[in-house]
């Protein structure tokens, strides 16, 4: 049986075996302490970024989406239809607790007609009567003539009829 001396030294001989993190004067190592206040703070900037980056994610889907009554935009969407001529443009504005959509039609063609109160273009096969009135602006001031190729932008009433919005002579 081994007696005290030899167990005291089987105890000495593990203790040299097992990697010790501490110094000589036994307080932790401050390089341990170091790497773990790193890695803790690495985390913790991991987990605000990663945070913040949700954060501005979400707040933007809800923006877009117009789901808050206080949000205030303007959305478009231009469609390509020979039904409307040349084609349209529908444009929603959302402001507080309200919506406005404005459908504003696009024509093009050549002035077939001039009048007081309206032009007269053909195009696409067909002739539009475009009404003028005082808030019709004209790109350049320069007012249509017949025979002269237009752009024509205006909105389109719920009975079809058209006032333009703005006449842009393209020759």
């Amino acid at each position: 049986m081994p007696d005290k001396e030899e167990k005291q030294e089987a105890v000495a001989e593990k203790k040299e075996k097992i990697t010790d993190y501490r110094q000589p004067d036994g307080k932790a190592s401050r390089r341990g302490l170091i790497i773990i206040i790193s890695i803790v703070g690495l985390l913790l900037i991991g987990v605000l970024i990663g945070g913040g980056a949700w954060l501005y994610n979400a707040a933007y889907r809800q923006s877009a989406f117009r789901t808050r009554p206080y949000t205030t935009g303007m959305m478009s969407r231009i469609d390509a239809d020979t039904g409307y001529g040349y084609g349209r443009s529908i444009q929603t504005q959302v402001t507080d607790n309200s919506v406005t959509t404005t459908v504003y039609t696009y024509q093009t063609g050549v002035v077939t007609a001039v009048n007081s109160d309206n032009i007269v273009i053909a195009g696409n096969g067909k002739q539009t009567t475009i009404k003028t009135n005082s808030s019709t602006t004209y790109t350049n001031d320069v007012k249509p003539k017949v025979n002269d190729t237009v752009v024509i932008a205006g909105t389109t009433a719920s009975d079809g009829t058209i006032t333009a919005t703005e006449i842009r002579v393209a020759n």
